[in-house]
């Protein structure tokens, strides 16, 4: 007979590598560029994902047998960021959460070259601004 403790690892698990499953696909689709859930379906499902992996590392961390298996939850929280990051700005321009990552990607993502550029003017501007120059 399987203890009660034993049963409940073993649901925790099943459910902790569901999420893991979820989130190494959503990763290499969006990273591929061929990701063609919609923002918020990728934000809903991310998020509850994180929840399940949050309270996984805390059983883990808590364990009495010293285990320490790695939960990928600050990729996901980061990847959580990126889609409320471009669901805003999807919002932004007059379109909805329901536009496909993949859209986002190919229509209004900024390339990164012109994101590090924009921020590099930025910081030149405030530091401008800080240094009195007369």
């Amino acid at each position: 007979m399987v203890s009660r403790a034993v049963q409940n690892a073993y649901q925790l698990s099943v459910i902790g590598e569901e999420a893991v499953g979820w989130l190494d696909e959503a990763e290499q689709s969006c990273e591929a560029g061929e990701c063609v859930l919609s923002l918020d379906a990728l934000i809903s499902v991310g998020s509850k994902h994180l929840v399940v992996l949050e309270k996984f590392e805390s059983v883990i961390a808590s364990n009495p047998l010293g285990l320490k298996p790695s939960v990928p939850v600050a990729p996901l929280r980061q990847w959580i960021g990126r889609w409320r990051a471009a669901a805003a700005e999807a919002e932004t321009l007059g379109l909805g959460r329901d536009i496909s990552y993949k859209y986002w990607q190919k229509n209004i993502e900024l390339p990164e070259v012109v994101i590090r550029a924009t921020k590099w003017f930025d910081t030149a501007e405030r530091l401008a601004q800080a240094v009195d120059v007369s």
